[in-house]
């Protein structure tokens, strides 16, 4: 995931380099997931200290642009096999990265960008239906009538 969201931006080094020297520093704590899959995660307070290093260095929106772009192509893509034999395996993952469609839709919203707020809450809505998340299918669905 970071690779794919990164490597258009960062030239320097590798980023596969970058997440490891955060590892190293305990900036990043890396969890495996039921499905295997490695998941990287940060304290809050970290989080907020590099979204305002990224504001100030002019770059919150180009990045949260390209957090929103990646969440919505998994989403397309999760969408389609999450009516197939791998249903299981994407309404977990789905689960597991559920604060990054939340984020991404929160962007979304903020920045007015109705079609893809439509787009990413329209394939989110059967993974939330299958979890029995329909307070929160309803209160994202209502955000983005809203606009």
């Amino acid at each position: 995931m970071a690779e794919a969201m990164f490597s258009q931006i960062v030239t320097e080094k590798s980023v596969s380099d970058l997440v490891a020297s955060l590892l190293d520093k305990s900036l990043l704590q890396r969890t495996a997931k039921a499905s295997g899959e490695a998941y990287f995660s940060m304290l809050v307070t970290i989080q907020h200290f590099a979204l305002t290093q990224l504001r100030s260095a002019g770059k919150e929106s180009e990045l949260r642009d390209l957090h929103l772009a990646y969440f919505l192509d998994l989403a397309e893509k999760g969408d389609q096999e999450i009516h197939g034999h791998k249903q299981l395996e994407w309404l977990g993952r789905f689960s597991d990265l559920s604060d990054n469609f939340r984020s991404a839709l929160e962007w979304a919203i903020a920045r007015q960008q109705t079609t893809s707020a439509l787009n990413l809450v329209r394939k989110l809505q059967w993974s939330w239906f299958m979890r029995g998340d329909f307070i929160l299918a309803k209160h994202w669905i209502q955000k983005v009538l809203d606009l």
